[in-house]
């Protein structure tokens, strides 16, 4: 299961289904993203495999094997200890949204919850992270 937080179009979710994940979850507390995110799904004919909720990442408890996050820094370094938490054991982070100067910050912030930093790409001074 992929969990995306702060889903927008769903892109993120509809690309983990379609990469093999067996079903995600995209949650954001925009309702123009949401509604957004629900076209796109049917568009992808996906209804049966990803569902859009009205949920703060915080009420989420359930864990997942690839979540994914398109967010800025401040807030990645705020949800860091509950991504955390709700990351399986051999799972994997994916964050973009980043600044290139903030990179080595996220990248502690993370390795305190015991993640390692395996991937990291920047173009155009936004960087991607891909941390297990």
């Amino acid at each position: 299961r992929a969990l995306d937080i702060g889903t927008g179009s769903g892109v993120l979710a509809i690309a983990a289904v379609l990469i093999g994940i067996k079903r995600a979850v995209g949650i954001d507390i925009d309702p123009c993203a949401r509604d957004e995110a629900q076209k796109n799904i049917k568009l992808n004919g996906l209804e049966h495999r990803v569902n859009i909720l009205d949920t703060g990442v915080e009420d989420i408890k359930e864990t997942y094997s690839l979540i994914t996050a398109n967010l800025r820094y401040p807030t990645l370094k705020r949800l860091c200890s509950h991504i955390a938490g709700i990351t399986e054991k051999k799972g994997a982070v994916v964050v973009s949204g980043i600044k290139s100067d903030e990179v080595e910050d996220l990248v502690n912030d993370f390795s305190k919850f015991y993640f390692t930093c395996i991937w990291k790409a920047v173009e155009k001074e936004w960087a991607g992270l891909v941390f297990t």
